[in-house]
């Protein structure tokens, strides 16, 4: 499925790339928008999965799609957003 002009997979790589980024920067509020930005490109990528006929019997897509998730979770738990982190867990339990 392409979205935006970008693939699933390319949508995957945009939040893992945004959830380093919140990782390694040291502003605070720099670091809630790229959650935000990674959550949103899940949030693409998850549906793609779900729903595209081309990717919903891919689970290694799907797995990767949860272990960013799981990796967002951790950053929104960091950041002290628990309600974010446990939304994100849930989500990423529903893909595996």
């Amino acid at each position: 499925m392409v979205l935006g002009g970008l693939n699933t997979r390319q949508i995957l790589e945009r939040a893992g790339y945004h959830i380093e980024n919140a990782w390694k920067t040291k502003e605070p509020k720099l670091a809630e928008v790229l959650c935000d930005d990674a959550d949103s490109a899940l949030s693409r990528a998850a549906t793609a999965a779900n729903w595209a006929p081309k990717y919903s019997d891919d689970q290694d897509l799907r797995n990767a799609i949860a272990a960013a998730y799981f990796r967002l979770s951790e950053l929104q738990r960091h950041l002290g957003h628990d309600d974010k982190a446990q939304n994100s867990s849930k989500i990423a339990e529903k893909l595996e």
